[in-house]
């Protein structure tokens, strides 16, 4: 016969194993990489990488561009023109046009 005390070991180990599972599921999302924002949708997570070939800096928002790609931080990042970089962020559309609202930018 079930008891209360074996319906509640049951519901903790279920819970046990889903944190397992989604903490699994977070830490080996990696977002998709794409070598221009065309092949994405705004909203989408995406990673994009290459050389800095402008960089513009406006107070504590940069706009860059990488491999022909609008990218804009809003933040008082150290990058320079010819820095090899790898940028996760979120493609959004801006006066008709594609650009990535950076997320994380780190230096290659």
């Amino acid at each position: 016969m079930i008891t209360d005390s074996h319906i509640m070991k049951m519901s903790l180990a279920c819970a046990i194993v889903g944190i397992i599972g989604l903490i699994l599921v977070v830490y080996t999302y990696e977002a998709p990489h794409l070598a221009s924002l065309s092949g994405g949708s705004p909203g989408q997570i995406v990673t994009v990488g290459g050389t800095v070939d402008d960089v513009k800096t406006a107070g504590e928002t940069t706009l860059m561009t990488v491999n022909g790609t609008k990218i804009v931080s809003f933040g008082n990042e150290n990058i320079k023109k010819g820095d090899r970089i790898q940028v996760t962020g979120r493609i959004e559309i801006y006066e008709g046009e594609a650009e990535m609202i950076a997320g994380s930018i780190r230096k290659v």
